[in-house]
């Protein structure tokens, strides 16, 4: 539907200007107007180009690829990154993607969305990637429309509206392709044999068992990699509504909505079947798994229509029956990783905080560190040598920690002053 996307745009939304003028009988209500932005599928496919390299301004996603870096310009594309030294990142150039926000590489391959597309790049040379592959019309997000427009997001305005005395006005109504919301119409606030790369927990693709994995608002997405070059769908599953993450481990996948967990096995990786389903409070919410336990995190605002802001443990011995085992209160809690005994959980304007996770029942009581003064949204913690890559509002840093109770900043990508 034209206006399925529309709530994850109601954002900041001030207190309403209601009551009665004492010289004319009527009332005002402000209400902020969501106008429809679109575009052309024509423009958006021949959008992509290799350009040089410009500084972050709104960072996304983070993926590393051996020693090179992807940072996600939201909507816009990927900076390129040589990090083969940690502590002095070199900026490479930029791909410019239409209505880009997620990705994940194999075998010497990048898989991006382009809106409704799903791209391939060969990445043979990093410094020169090549477009060698597209499919068209794959993510329902976004859907070409009958006159060849996508719907790609909305522009906020506000509006003060008249209305008689005693007059019923609505909280929220459509003027055409145009919708009003008033300041009470919604909640607000107060992620194999060849080389793949390292997501993030709030990421959409993953490469597991020789496949890419991505998942839309609703559907599960399964390719074959067999020619990484070209990938073959295998088929698409409806999960459900409101999909947000995925999440490989072993021969599962672990996907997170707004309102559940679940659980795939990818023992036949053409066909996941579903092992669990684990409903939880209404909020968006990234999934991490150490194979014993199952980390979620919930957290309010606008988007994400809820009021949780906490930490949740399940234990998945039962894979096909988790059970929920501790639920820790947090800020605003987003991206997590886990290494080994140590949980990483990135907790927006708290910063990083880092928990040994040895005994559950008391990881609450044994934070080992916190590093505050950026807002942290995702984190990376690589298999080996202790470092961990944190995204947040302020761009990339890279931390030492090896030692997870005294994380040491290696290099700060930062964003555009």
């Amino acid at each position: 539907m034209k206006f399925q996307r529309v709530l994850p745009f109601l954002l900041l939304l001030a207190t309403a200007l209601t009551g009665c003028l004492k010289d004319s009988c009527s009332e005002k209500r402000t209400y902020t107007v969501y106008t429809p932005v679109y575009r052309s599928a024509a423009s958006i496919r021949e959008g992509v180009a290799l350009e040089t390299s410009r500084s972050l301004e709104t960072p996304g996603k983070i993926y590393v690829y051996g020693d090179h870096l992807f940072i996600n310009e939201l909507g816009e594309g990927l900076h390129i990154f040589d990090n083969s030294d940690p502590a002095n990142p070199v900026n490479l150039g930029f791909l410019a993607i239409p209505g880009n926000f997620d990705l994940a590489a194999f075998g010497n391959t990048l898989y991006v969305d382009s809106y409704m597309d799903l791209l391939a790049f060969d990445i043979s040379s990093v410094t020169n990637p090549t477009l060698v592959f597209r499919k068209e019309d794959v993510f329902s997000t976004y859907a070409v429309q009958s006159d060849g427009q996508v719907l790609v997001d909305y522009a906020a305005t506000r509006e003060t509206r008249e209305f008689d005395c005693g007059q019923e006005y609505p909280d929220i109504f459509f003027e055409g392709d145009i919708l009003l919301a008033s300041d009470f119409a919604v909640k607000s606030d107060g992620g194999v044999s060849q080389a793949t790369g390292i997501g993030g927990s709030t990421a959409r693709f993953t490469v597991a068992a020789g496949f890419l994995y991505a998942v839309d608002r609703e559907n599960l997405h399964a390719f074959n990699l067999q020619d990484p070059k070209s990938p073959q769908s295998s088929g698409k599953q409806f999960i459900g509504w409101e999909i947000e993450t995925i999440f490989p481990l072993a021969d599962h996948l672990f996907i997170g909505s707004r309102s559940a967990m679940f659980i795939y096995s990818i023992t036949d990786p053409a066909n996941p079947i579903l092992k669990s389903q684990t409903q939880h409070l209404r909020a968006c919410d990234p999934v991490v798994s150490d194979g014993r336990y199952a980390y979620v995190t919930l957290r309010s605002g606008t988007p994400c229509e809820g009021f949780a802001n906490q930490l949740d443990i399940y234990d998945i011995q039962d894979v096909s029956a988790p059970v929920l085992l501790k639920t820790i209160p947090m800020t605003h809690p987003i991206g997590l990783a886990v290494r080994g005994n140590t949980l990483f959980l990135c907790d927006d304007a708290s910063g990083l905080r880092i928990f040994d996770k040895s005994d559950i029942q008391q990881i609450a009581s044994r934070q080992l560190a916190q590093v505050q003064g950026r807002h942290a949204f995702d984190v990376i913690a690589m298999p080996q040598g202790g470092r961990i890559l944190v995204v947040g509002n302020d761009g990339l840093a890279q931390y030492d920690a090896l030692d997870p109770s005294k994380p040491t900043l290696v290099s700060l990508i930062p964003v555009k002053p």
